[in-house]
């Protein structure tokens, strides 16, 4: 949650660490209730959304969210290109009016790279699958797991490798997708 008392500023005043649930509802930590932040008065506020291997998304400061005391519903999914921060197909993909999070950030530095330095590729291979490209860490919560399936793969059928490659890049080896954020 990003206070917006001052004009172009954006600071967090809090967060907080919550599910998402296979519908992509974020919800506390529970599994039920709804998100909440503790000690924040209602006013106008900036909402970021961060997840283990994608790059975050985050509400427009010059677009405000209101939100009251009392349970405030934001769907991040079908907010106007206007309202969000950054630049759609760049530091989030906007397909078929849906707004979503680009996947493919292993190494965490706020890009999704196939080449150059810093990669996302090499971090997959040399890191979490320790340099084996056979590798194939299944039934498990890994910021490796770029298409979500549960298991994380360099190579074979449905790997991450190539989702990186092909889904979230567009099969463009060279392109980048880049994180945007208020301050």
């Amino acid at each position: 949650l990003r206070n917006n008392v001052n004009q172009g500023q954006a600071t967090v005043a809090q967060t907080r660490s919550v599910l998402i649930q296979r519908d992509g509802d974020l919800v506390d930590v529970d599994g039920l209730s709804p998100v909440y932040f503790k000690n924040v008065d209602g006013g106008n506020y900036s909402v970021s959304v961060r997840h283990r291997n994608h790059l975050g998304l985050s509400t427009n400061p010059g677009v405000p969210v209101n939100l009251q005391l009392n349970t405030t519903t934001l769907n991040f999914t079908n907010l106007p290109t206007g309202s969000l921060f950054g630049i759609q197909n760049t530091n989030y993909l906007r397909l078929n009016n849906i707004n979503i999070l680009y996947a493919g950030n292993v190494n965490t530095n706020n890009a999704s790279n196939y080449t150059g330095l810093g990669n996302d590729r090499l971090a997959l291979l040399n890191t979490v699958l320790s340099g084996n490209p056979s590798t194939n860490l299944t039934n498990t919560y890994n910021r490796g797991d770029l298409n979500m399936n549960r298991s994380a793969n360099y190579s074979g059928l449905g790997n991450d490798r190539i989702f990186l490659l092909n889904t979230v890049l567009s099969g463009t080896a060279t392109l980048s997708k880049t994180q945007a954020l208020p301050n």
